[in-house]
């Protein structure tokens, strides 16, 4: 609160200190409802987390959008905020029925908790740091118009691959800690989701990367087109660290917290020198800087992971293996695409010939792939089957 006039002073505007002070209110709405949705989160209950999370997003989007067309400025996301994380909040004390109790764990609970708690939370710091410090470098080296290309795309393989793989992340935790009580190997668990993930992932990476310049004029104009020079790179940053996020959720589920911030401290700081020295160059240069250190941490995370649960790296490698191979043969595939096409036919058609050649490709590298493409097969197929039947006959098919 009483920080909030120097905060607003980093954005030149004297309003904003208002603005800062009315958003700790976020914070603390927030954290009332944290216990609940972390005892849902334990137990993988998603489908309970589910309603309170879509009301509060469907709150936050609609007030915004009315209180914007009233007059409100800023002032209408700030109010949206609060309100969707209230309706959030209340919704997790109405489907979870822990109740809070005024205990403050002098048996040492309180002790295990603030040191582990500590941690995650120096961690999530550190997280912050790293996701918006390229923002400011590269706004303040180059420039606005600069850092309008490169936010666009880094928006695109953010919103498509990382919303998607960290919704998927939010299980890994619980998913890991279990393996210990259910005296399951825990590597074994860690390798299963990552190689999961990363054939997940690779299609994506392989059209946004290889039909950059047709999907951005596409979606955007022709006066967006310069940001397609940093999508590629863009897409392989949030790719891999994304993935190798998943060590994280090892490390925690272990009893290991410090090995997250011992990773993330030299992150941050090769991040920050790397986009300094590279900016100058131009947004697309700084874009393949991080994707580069995003590589080097992610194979430093995974080089650690092999170690603390007792997994070899050439088993890492074999589960990465079929989507790097496939990504790869697809992403060759979208190059020639984008070339031989009309840009609208590429954006247009690119995206689903990229993804089958990938499937095709993945399928002979991967049994998992066959064995979930025959599976959607026959469903699609009973699913044929079921909407060709007679009133009479899919009545008695039920009974």
């Amino acid at each position: 609160y009483f920080l909030a006039p120097a905060a607003a002073a980093l954005t030149d505007d004297d309003r904003a200190t208002w603005v800062f002070r009315a958003l700790i209110l976020v914070v603390v709405i927030r954290a009332l409802g944290l216990t609940h949705a972390n005892l849902l989160r334990r137990e993988m209950d998603f489908r309970r987390r589910f309603l309170p999370e879509l009301l509060g997003g469907v709150t936050k989007g609609v007030l915004a959008v009315v209180l914007a067309f009233s007059g409100y400025g800023v002032w209408a996301l700030v109010l949206a905020t609060i309100a969707g994380t209230t309706v959030n909040t209340i919704g997790l004390w109405v489907v979870m029925p822990f109740r809070p109790r005024f205990e403050l764990g002098f048996d040492g609970r309180a002790v295990r908790l603030i040191r582990f708690g500590a941690s995650v939370s120096f961690v999530g710091v550190l997280t912050a740091i790293s996701a918006n410090v390229d923002y400011i470098i590269i706004g303040n080296v180059l420039g606005l118009t600069a850092l309008g290309f490169y936010v666009i795309a880094f928006r695109i393989p953010e919103l498509i691959l990382v919303e998607g793989l960290q919704t998927a992340s939010q299980a890994m935790f619980p998913y890991y800690a279990r393996a210990r009580e259910l005296a399951v190997d825990p590597g074994a668990r860690f390798l299963g989701t990552s190689r999961v993930a990363s054939l997940i992932a690779a299609p994506i990476v392989a059209i946004l990367a290889g039909l950059a310049t047709p999907l951005i004029v596409f979606l955007f104009g022709d006066k967006w087109e310069a940001a397609a020079a940093a999508l590629p790179a863009l897409a392989l940053y949030a790719a891999f660290n994304t993935i190798s996020g998943f060590a994280g959720d090892l490390y925690l589920a272990l009893g290991k917290p410090w090995i997250l911030w011992v990773l993330g401290v030299p992150q941050v700081l090769i991040e920050i020198a790397a986009i300094w020295l590279i900016a100058p160059y131009g947004f697309a240069a700084a874009a393949y800087a991080l994707a580069g250190v995003a590589i080097v941490i992610s194979l430093v995370r995974w080089e650690i992971a092999s170690h603390v649960v007792g997994i070899r790296r050439t088993a890492i490698f074999r589960a990465f293996r079929p989507a790097l191979v496939a990504g790869a043969l697809a992403w060759v595939v979208a190059v020639v695409i984008s070339r031989a096409l009309p840009l609208e036919a590429a954006a247009l058609a690119g995206p689903a010939l990229v993804a089958l050649a990938y499937l095709v490709f993945a399928s002979m590298l991967a049994p998992e792939v066959r064995g979930a493409a025959r599976a959607a097969l026959r469903l699609a197929a009973s699913r044929r089957s079921r909407g060709g039947q007679t009133p009479a006959s899919g009545a008695g098919g039920s009974a």
